[in-house]
């Protein structure tokens, strides 16, 4: 499966050849990361993520985009309590973030609605690859993490300004499900980091699912054959 992925990638990049006009830019923003586990209710983790892309443009409708970057995935831990013999209630956010680095492969398809005023959905596959983790509960699980994930994104936004370029502003959104494990581990004791006792755990086999929120900039290269 990962090398279908991989393949995708490649042949997207070749298609890269096939088209003069280009773009390309930067994107960053808010990440919301869920994972799901097994007998452990999670809460979202909020975090960011960075990427950069080279849009091969096609026609004024369809291009072809390659994206790398860092997007931080996981979840996180919401206790809150009651201070014993007191009616104070204490909060505790415990993060389990996990930071990858991604290559996207994606086709774009773009809509104008009004000058200076573009529409886009998009469709791509992902891969990705662990380079750090911060556990904050739960520690032991970070020897479960499995490096290397893959999945798709389904997204779309809008870019702000001129058509032609040189230069666009973007609104992105996008949602990213994984097919792999970002977290595999079988059933077993792990210490509780608060009474120091072992707790037995069930089978962990943990999938991520993100939603992004990102705004960035787009340079706009168009060329045109003198008559």
């Amino acid at each position: 499966m990962k090398r279908i992925f991989i393949l995708i990638i490649g042949l997207l990049s070749i298609l890269d050849l096939q088209a003069q006009d280009n773009a390309y830019g930067l994107i960053s923003g808010l990440t919301v990361g869920t994972q799901k586990w097994n007998g452990f209710e999670r809460d979202p983790l909020l975090t960011w993520n960075v990427r950069g892309f080279y849009e091969s443009i096609l026609n004024d409708g369809l291009s072809v985009d390659l994206e790398f970057g860092y997007h931080n995935r996981g979840s996180a831990i919401l206790q809150q309590g009651f201070v014993s013999g007191t009616n104070q209630l204490v909060s505790e956010y415990y993060k389990m973030r996990i930071g990858n680095l991604s290559v996207l492969g994606a086709a774009k398809k773009i809509y104008q609605l009004k000058d200076n005023v573009e529409a886009y959905a998009k469709l791509g596959v992902r891969l990705e690859y662990s380079v750090t983790d911060s556990f904050e509960i739960f520690e032991q699980y970070t020897d479960a993490i499995q490096p290397f994930n893959y999945g798709f994104t389904l997204g779309g936004g809008f870019h702000f300004g001129p058509v032609d370029g040189p230069l666009q502003f973007v609104l992105d959104f996008q949602v990213s499900p994984d097919f792999s494990q970002q977290i595999y581990a079988p059933a077993g004791a792990i210490v509780n980091r608060f009474t120091g006792q072992p707790v037995q755990f069930s089978e962990q086999k943990v999938v991520n699912l993100s939603l992004e929120v990102s705004l960035g900039i787009r340079f706009v290269n168009k060329y045109y054959d003198e008559e």
